[in-house]
């Protein structure tokens, strides 16, 4: 763990280092603690150690913060570790105020915050906690949403490539797909195959008996899916799950 600037036992926060150094003070014999002037030229920043998912997966970071003024996070991940730092991280920042706060594929997760002063009417910047919280797919209980006799042609996108879209979906974990043989006609035979690289799963139907032609089609399915729910940040930072 490591920051810009230190801790107050004391108080029992961690803020900005001062503008003034041993050096501007004639006498300083008597003091007992620290009382200069936060240096606010820089956001006040502060690492957490790095937290183990448990397994490589689709995983939603929440963190809940105790500070002084608005947190901007920087959230560093990946899939293995040397000396205790992650390899290689990839790096996801999330600002106050976001609606749609992305789940990270990897299993080693470290939080770096900021927090400004950018203007007046704020404090000086300040942390007293810093809370991060880990779940996956292993760790939690998926929702779960299912559709019985769909027609596929009522979901958005062209035939035979169909975009279910989810209220409040983060990443879709397990989609299941039983097509039905209402609707078939002739040697129709319809195979699905799912894509969930997005946000909402995407179903590409074929016919496969169209002589190689990879002929789209729709049908009508029942479906279920299973997926953990989209993040969010509040005017704070909080990173938390959607309501």
């Amino acid at each position: 763990m490591a920051g810009n600037g230190f801790y107050d036992p004391q108080e029992r926060i961690y803020r900005p280092k001062s503008t003034e150094t041993w050096a501007d003070y004639t006498n300083w014999s008597t003091f007992t603690s620290w009382a200069g002037t936060p240096d606010v030229s820089s956001p006040l920043q502060f690492t957490t150690r790095v937290f183990d998912s448990g397994d490589i997966n689709y995983t939603a970071v929440l963190v809940q913060y105790v500070s002084a003024n608005p947190v901007t996070t920087e959230i560093s991940y990946g899939n293995s570790l040397s000396g205790g730092a992650i390899v290689s991280p990839s790096t996801q920042t999330v600002y106050p105020n976001d609606s749609n706060v992305p789940l990270l594929l990897g299993r080693y997760f470290q939080v770096t915050a900021y927090q400004d002063q950018d203007s007046p009417s704020l404090s000086f910047p300040l942390f007293q906690s810093i809370d991060v919280e880990l779940r996956n797919s292993s760790t939690i209980d998926l929702e779960t949403i299912g559709f019985s006799n769909k027609d596929t042609s009522t979901f958005t996108g062209s035939v035979g490539q169909r975009t279910v879209s989810v209220t409040n979906i983060g990443k879709a974990i397990n989609v299941f797909v039983q097509i039905q043989t209402t609707g078939l006609s002739g040697t129709q035979m319809p195979v699905c195959y799912v894509d969930k690289s997005g946000t909402d799963p995407v179903l590409n139907i074929y016919d496969a008996d169209a002589y190689g032609k990879r002929t789209r089609m729709d049908v009508t399915a029942d479906i279920v899916i299973d997926y953990m729910k989209k993040l969010t940040s509040d005017e704070f930072g909080n990173i938390t799950e959607s309501a």
